[in-house]
């Protein structure tokens, strides 16, 4: 599946097993049902916007590494190749990995006086779809909040599988 069919920003696909032992539950219903939840993602711009002119830090998880080498890797972001990205306000995000080593830039990096960086770790989690009340514990380093970010499920597409989970238990009786 696809989390940008689910209302995610980002185009990440994963595959998901569901099983069920007994209940009359089955697989397949469970599909077809999530398969209705179905919506447009969000765009970058929908997602970020709202952090863009916050410095480093200056609000919870918007932080970012400050890359040195950064700017000799310019030939690459533009041109797309390889999994150089400068993110796009007006699309949602391609699937990345750990920002600390893929470079994932954000989509006004070195443009009009802008810093050139990396999206932040508050951006990376609102482009998987957390909520902004949501908080890394204090002391964890930034390269491990990365990492868990990229290999969470996203929380819109969890909310829509958790919903037909419990509408198929709900709608059995069970004796």
């Amino acid at each position: 599946m696809n989390y940008s069919d689910f209302g995610a920003t980002t185009r990440r696909k994963r595959m998901i097993a569901v099983g069920f032992r007994d209940f009359g539950l089955n697989a397949y219903e469970f599909f077809e049902r999530l398969d209705q939840l179905r919506e447009p993602p969000l765009t970058v711009g929908q997602a970020i916007r709202q952090y863009e002119r916050l410095a480093n830090d200056e609000y919870p998880d918007h932080e970012w590494p400050n890359l040195t080498t950064i700017e000799k890797y310019q030939k690459y972001y533009d041109s797309g190749k390889f999994g150089w990205f400068r993110l796009d306000y007006g699309d949602c995000s391609p699937s990345f990995g750990n920002i600390m080593k893929t470079y994932i830039l954000h989509p006004l990096a070195g443009k009009n006086g802008y810093p050139l960086r990396v999206i932040s770790v508050r951006e990376a989690l609102e482009i998987m779809g957390f909520p902004n009340s949501f908080r890394f514990p204090p002391g964890m380093n930034m390269g491990m909040k990365y990492q868990m970010v990229v290999n969470s499920v996203s929380p819109v597409v969890a909310r829509k599988m958790a919903q037909v989970i419990k509408y198929m238990l709900q709608s059995r009786s069970f004796i």
